[in-house]
């Protein structure tokens, strides 16, 4: 990512007065953004794909010219809306997450209160075959069938019907179609402006995790809106992780917990709540589970809580097969091992000890078994509360989105099992539906 003033349709906020919506402000540049990128593509048959990719209706076609205006009430556009057929007058909302992930607020029979006023859209687009209105919503904000419901007497629609509503996502639909378009266009200025909107949608959080670039960390050591775009990229490498243990789990159960300190800085807990003794368990802290850190850099953590480190020492003691498991978890967990220790509450910091480093660690586990009783000494920690960070730092500028494979397939998930399956607290441990133990 270069920097954000590079990208021709970003534009920083800047002093706000009070009492003005940030919110709005940005939906309206993002509305704005769309519209330029379909309406200045070269090709008209570039225009064309797009919006059928977007609307999911194959069949817009025109033959005459397509126009578009923003923030626009129906009674300002230059056409008769009845001389376009019922099914090409669509009206198009568009927002974070799809209807069903991101329920629109409110009722489906939800109408303006006052039926004599049209309500002013986001944008229009039309041309003598078709119309589309446009509504958008960005960050968390939801659609509202009260607004959608408002635009179909612009369009002269029923309005008991839905049929012409079409709910999409910028994630889900409108970023993946961009990048896909961007691929294949072979003119250097529509390829320029796919790309540009591609980076934005990136920039605003409305986009798929593809990976990061070298430039996305110069800006960890900038500040204000830069800090918050790289934040952003790594809350939506966080949500596809969730996504994709929640895929690859049978029980459903995981569960994540995030936590952001400043921008820039935060980390995101991933466990599977249990029931000890009658007494259900569903605090991150409170049990083993693997984070993402997030601080220059990715710090993937697997974490062991004091209590279960005396009982996973006494497993990996009694039997050989769960010393060479635990062997092989350590040393193919990557390399910059260090550890922290909780102090105070809320606070963790470094141990200064040298002994705790990556290269004692190597050195321990490679004599048997003495190297590993020492390990497991230290992994029990000193006087005070402690747990063990097995901790594994990426360079992200290497990573592109297949660095969630390595999180989700490869290695943590599977570690996070070989912890759990170590605890004695419960007579057998059910994990991901099956039992471990």
């Amino acid at each position: 990512m270069s920097k954000l003033h590079q990208n021709i349709f970003y534009y920083y906020r800047g002093p706000q007065k009070e009492g003005k919506n940030i919110d709005e402000q940005l939906e309206n540049n993002t509305t704005k953004a769309l519209i330029n990128v379909i309406e200045n593509l070269s090709d008209k048959n570039h225009q064309l794909k797009l919006l059928r990719k977007i609307t999911g209706k194959e069949n817009l076609a025109t033959k005459s010219e397509t126009r578009y205006t923003l923030q626009s009430g129906g009674g300002r556009i230059p056409f008769e809306i009845s001389s376009i057929a019922g099914d090409k007058r669509l009206i198009l909302g568009i927002s974070k997450l799809q209807k069903g992930k991101n329920e629109l607020d409110g009722n489906s029979k939800d109408y303006p209160t006052s039926d004599n006023k049209l309500p002013i859209a986001d944008a229009w687009i039309w041309c003598n075959q078709f119309v589309i209105i446009i509504e958008t919503k960005v960050g968390d904000n939801r659609l509202y069938w009260k607004q959608l419901n408002g635009y179909k007497k612009s369009l002269k629609l029923n309005r008991n019907s839905n049929k012409n509503i079409i709910i999409r996502s910028w994630v889900d639909n409108v970023y993946p179609v961009i990048s896909e378009l961007s691929k294949k266009l072979k003119d250097d200025k529509d390829k320029f402006l796919l790309e540009q909107f591609k980076e934005y949608l990136e920039v605003i959080g409305m986009s798929k995790f593809e990976g990061f670039k070298r430039g996305d960390f110069v800006m960890a050591y900038g500040e204000g809106e830069e800090v918050e775009y790289l934040s952003k990229k790594f809350d939506a490498l966080d949500k596809e992780v969730f996504r994709r243990i929640k895929q690859k789990s049978k029980t459903k159960k995981f569960k994540p917990r995030w936590r952001e300190d400043s921008p820039g800085i935060g980390w995101t807990g991933f466990y599977e709540p249990y029931t000890l003794n009658g007494k259900k368990i569903d605090r991150c802290n409170d049990m083993a589970h693997f984070s993402i850190f997030e601080h220059n850099g990715i710090e993937i953590k697997l974490h062991i809580v004091k209590e279960d480190l005396k009982k996973l020492r006494e497993k990996i003691r009694k039997n050989k097969k769960k010393e060479d498991k635990f062997r092989r978890i350590i040393k193919k967990s990557g390399e910059g091992r260090i550890t922290f220790s909780r102090t105070t509450v809320g606070e963790t910091r470094h141990r200064p000890d040298g002994a705790w480093n990556f290269e004692v660690y190597l050195e321990h586990i490679n004599k048997r078994p003495e190297g590993l009783d020492k390990l497991m000494e230290l992994l029990e920690g000193r006087d005070n509360p402690a747990w063990l960070n097995l901790y594994f730092k990426f360079n992200p500028e290497d990573y592109d989105a297949k660095i969630v494979d390595d999180i989700v397939i490869n290695n943590y998930v599977e570690n996070i099992v070989e912890i759990l399956k170590q605890k004695d607290k419960r007579e057998k441990v059910i994990f991901d539906g099956q039992e471990k133990i």
